[in-house]
């Protein structure tokens, strides 16, 4: 139960190319390069639809180009981070797998069992509620076009006249779904069930050093007592290690996250306020703007065992 969304994560770090403990395969590698070529073109294809407009672009048009802009960049930078950090997140996992207490390994009572077996009941919950999100989204935000007379694409770029409709719209849901959408999912689920499964950690370490004067000196064992006590203090300095490594590895990924994010928002604000596009079942803003929405999920979930743990 407690490795369920890891597993998870790392099924869709192998679909996007950044399974961590296949660094030296070369198909991961070149599912990466063609998600990564598909993604720079999009952006390519979306700045090129200002050139194509330039007698008749407007302010709404330069918003509605960052707009999907944006929404491609985040997915760049989730599946680089996970790409890039392989070697930290292995290792991570590796210590996930080897290093962390287990429930079962401690002399617990049922009711703490049972709340240990709560937190990784929501984590997995979290999980599905956030992929599920994201996921109706999507279908959303790329099926426009079938509820409307008109051609529409998921996202507006400049498309080839000589490239057939519905060709070029399905290459651009393939490069959003797994380019950007499961590159999302995957970190940010990977993210929140580390710190979730530390603070279930420290929770552990907590009940081992409330009950360790039980433990040790009412057998009247010197001996036990300091195992026991050497044991404690060794598992909290690797999980202070262990934190700090989460911050090293995910601070430059949080960092990117918060200026993309805080611009897009203010972007989509300003399609808000000025009304919806022509030729558009659903205003674009709005789609834009739930999508932005569910992905700071993880971090809310996340929010309260990483302000303890962290």
């Amino acid at each position: 139960m407690s490795h369920y969304t890891i597993e998870k994560c790392l099924t869709m770090a192998w679909i996007v190319g950044a399974h961590p403990d296949m660094r030296h395969n070369k198909w991961q590698l070149s599912i990466f390069v063609a998600l990564a070529i598909g993604n720079w073109i999009t952006i390519y294809l979306i700045i090129s639809l200002l050139f194509y407009k330039e007698d008749t672009i407007t302010i709404g048009d330069f918003a509605e180009t960052f707009s999907g802009m944006s929404l491609v960049i985040h997915g760049i930078q989730r599946s680089f981070s996970l790409f890039f950090n392989r070697k930290q997140i292995s290792e991570m996992l590796q210590y996930v797998r080897t290093t962390f207490w287990k429930e079962s390994d401690l002399d617990m009572t049922d009711e703490e069992k049972y709340i240990c077996k709560k937190y990784y009941n929501r984590l997995k919950i979290a999980m599905y509620v956030f992929a599920c999100s994201c996921t109706s989204n999507l279908f959303g935000f790329c099926c426009q076009t079938f509820f409307s007379d008109e051609n529409i694409l998921p996202l507006a770029c400049y498309k080839p006249d000589w490239v057939p409709f519905y060709s070029f719209w399905f290459l651009q849901v393939l490069v959003i779904f797994f380019g950007v959408n499961m590159a999302v999912i995957c970190l940010d689920t990977l993210i929140m069930t580390l710190i979730v499964l530390t603070h279930i950690q420290f929770r552990l370490l907590n009940h081992e050093v409330e009950n360790l004067y039980s433990y040790g000196l009412g057998q009247g064992n010197r001996k036990y007592f300091v195992n026991k006590l050497k044991k404690i203090v060794r598992h909290h300095n690797f999980l202070l290690e262990f934190t700090q490594k989460i911050n090293m590895t995910f601070s430059e990924t949080f960092l990117t996250y918060m200026g993309i994010i805080i611009i897009a928002i203010c972007i989509e604000m300003y399609n808000l306020s000025t009304g919806p596009r022509k030729h558009s079942v659903e205003p674009t803003s709005v789609n834009g703007t739930r999508i932005w929405k569910t992905h700071s999920l993880p971090k809310i979930l996340s929010c309260k065992a990483s302000r303890e743990c962290l």
